[in-house]
């Protein structure tokens, strides 16, 4: 249950080739790879058939109908069917090389006489060129929903990135090391005096910790307002001088 539910999630989605595997001395229309196939796709659009073990098949029969596409009674397929002839394990005993295993699958298929003139469309080779042309085709058909599709996707991560951006780790980094900085500032400015005091509480009033620092002229040190208090041993403007005796 575990594997069906696996091969149903790739095989559902709609930009997927689907290889319905079936072993050709088995009874096709019962096969589970086709029947799977047809559940995520009715019309056959995006199913190759494979047949394996044709060597195999009971004396007297064969696949060809199947090849042709003339058989009424097996399961109809947009892409129809391939033929395979794969090694068998006293093959892989006796090592028999794929090389071998191929020119050996490509004689079966010349010297029988269901498939002789059909051989130039069946066996391993002839499958590959074909999974690569409808792969080929099949992107060159789809690519076009797929870059919108992306587009619209990247279009939506960049509003969500415009809309945190002032959120990000890296703007908070700056921000507070923007306050640090101007906070040494005014240390340094409260000690020589060039900045008047100001209590912490003025902070909480500002969005930028610039705009509670009051910096102070060095040309000519700002009187104090009412209310301000200036920092210890900072400079004050002195007192204007008494009137002209009368």
């Amino acid at each position: 249950e575990q594997i069906r539910e696996m091969v149903l999630s790739y095989i559902s989605r709609p930009n997927c080739m689907i290889l319905a595997v079936t072993a050709a001395n088995t009874d096709l229309a019962n096969s589970d790879a086709i029947q799977l196939s047809k559940m995520v796709d009715p019309q056959g659009d995006r199913t190759l058939g494979v047949l394996t073990k044709l060597d195999l098949m009971d004396r007297g029969t064969d696949a060809r109908e199947l090849f042709t596409g003339e058989s009424a009674d097996m399961p109809h397929l947009k892409l129809g069917y391939v033929g395979v002839v794969n090694r068998s394990q006293a093959d892989i005993n006796e090592r028999k090389t794929i090389v071998e295993a191929r020119a050996a699958e490509m004689a079966f298929f010349q010297e029988h006489q269901a498939y002789g003139d059909l051989a130039s469309r069946l066996g391993t080779a002839y499958l590959v060129e074909m999974c690569s042309k409808l792969l080929g085709q099949h992107i060159a058909q789809n690519l076009p929903k797929l870059a919108m599709e992306m587009s619209k996707v990247i279009q939506v991560r960049k509003q969500e990135l415009d809309e945190l951006c002032e959120d990000t780790p890296e703007t908070k980094r700056r921000k507070l090391i923007e306050a640090l900085v101007l906070a040494a500032k005014r240390f340094v400015g409260l000690l020589d005096g060039t900045v008047v005091d100001v209590p912490v509480s003025a902070f909480k009033n500002h969005t930028s910790p610039a705009a509670a620092l009051l910096p102070v002229s060095r040309a000519g040190i700002t009187t104090p307002r009412p209310g301000d208090t200036v920092a210890a041993g900072a400079a004050r403007t002195p007192p204007p001088p008494p009137p002209p005796p009368p």
